[in-house]
């Protein structure tokens, strides 16, 4: 029986999951890039970001900046994948 190296391991786990190295770093510069608080980012495929806004109004500070947001975003991930935001307000 051959050992796998750990790191093949995570990378399949991580494909078979649709998780991307984009995705970790899109998560964890969010709230900076966002400005704001009160949203998250729970997932990113095909060039969108999936945003969870606590309220409505977190979800029209971040539209009004959504621009600048993607931009910023695309220089963290070092290429321009992403091409857009989608909000959804969660009540919660």
């Amino acid at each position: 029986m051959a050992f796998k190296e750990v790191s093949d391991v995570i990378k399949s786990v991580q494909k078979r999951l649709g998780l991307s190295d984009e995705l970790f770093v899109i998560m964890k510069v969010w709230t900076e890039v966002s400005g704001v608080d009160g949203s998250c980012v729970v997932g990113f495929k095909s060039g969108v970001v999936d945003v969870e806004a606590s309220s409505s109004i977190i979800a029209n500070e971040i539209l009004l900046s959504k621009r600048q947001i993607i931009s910023k975003l695309n220089q963290y991930i070092g290429s321009k994948k992403i091409k857009s935001l989608r909000l959804r307000i969660i009540n919660g």
